[in-house]
């Protein structure tokens, strides 16, 4: 898939799968903040066996703050046009790819949202990094180093190691 060339479609499409996730994970996790035995979730505690958690509390506090409020936070800086919204869209694909890897590294492939969520948090990454790709600058254009059979001046490091600061036949 081709990312969007114009800007303000590309923060469109960024921030609307930023919001939906943000928002996902916000109902999602505050279900298992206010249910931690999960069967509000239909997750039975049998999927948390050999994992380092007895319920979904933690798990759901970590997609509650981690991913909802960091995703919902990026959302809000890509639509207000904040110059660093690439790096913290970035940041939020990260996040979310991290947690369903380890998610799925603790309970295993279970639903059928964690390969969505997976490829949501990649799709977000990259659409992070085309936008911040448009907020660089341009890069400068390396100006010719000037020969000394121009007469230019010497510039840079190199020219200064190379040429020596008094050449014979000058005065010092």
């Amino acid at each position: 898939m081709s990312t969007p060339s114009h800007p303000k479609r590309l923060r469109l499409l960024l921030g609307l799968i930023q919001a939906g996730v943000g928002l996902s994970a916000i109902l999602g996790g505050a279900q298992l903040v206010s249910d931690p035995t999960g069967a509000g979730a239909a997750l039975p505690l049998e999927w948390l066996q050999g994992s380092p958690f007895s319920d979904y509390l933690i798990p759901g506090l970590l997609l509650l703050v981690a991913v909802g409020l960091g995703t919902s936070l990026a959302a809000g800086a890509t639509w207000l046009g904040f110059r660093r919204a690439g790096l913290l869209a970035m940041a939020a694909g990260l996040v979310l790819v991290v947690f369903i890897l380890t998610e799925v590294w603790m309970v295993g492939w279970r639903t059928l949202l964690q390969p969505l969520f997976l490829v949501l948090g990649l799709l977000i990454l990259a659409l992070g990094l085309a936008a911040h790709r448009q907020t660089l600058p341009a890069a400068p254009r390396p100006e010719p180093f000037p020969s000394a059979e121009h007469g230019g001046p010497h510039r840079g490091a190199v020219a200064d190691a190379v040429r020596p600061s008094n050449p014979p036949g000058r005065p010092a």
